[in-house]
């Protein structure tokens, strides 16, 4: 719930609005992977699937109980929060699906930074 209320703030400006949803975070690719592998998405992280994992979370009752295909120990004390936040972000922003990007925002906005520097523009000459 806090982290459903965290994006109610800016959450009408993109509510509804996605063609195309990526996550580049290390959550974001524990989340696609562990999906994946255990059959609640057949391709990158979906609304649907998070439904799924969400429900045998909560059946199990513990992090420390689950057994679930792709999530490494180092990842298992992460899981619940991580899986808060992304599972708000789809519902308060209205997100279907999720593509994982193996890059992270640090390097998008150095290629950006690149692009702005090193663009040239044609003059046109009289």
């Amino acid at each position: 719930m806090a982290a459903r209320n965290e994006l109610q703030a800016v959450a009408g400006e993109y509510r509804g609005r996605w063609q195309q949803a990526f996550g580049s975070s290390g959550t974001a690719k524990a989340l696609a992977e562990i999906l994946e592998m255990n059959g609640y998405s057949n391709g990158g992280i979906t609304r649907a699937g998070l439904d799924q994992l969400r429900a045998h979370m909560l059946k199990v009752g513990e992090v420390q109980r689950l057994d679930l295909q792709g999530l490494r120990p180092d990842r298992m004390p992460a899981l619940a929060g991580g899986f808060a936040i992304m599972y708000a972000a789809f519902c308060e922003l209205e997100i279907e699906r999720m593509q994982f990007a193996p890059t992270a925002l640090r390097e998008g906005v150095l290629y950006d930074l690149w692009g702005r520097f090193t663009t040239t523009t044609c003059a046109t000459s009289p």
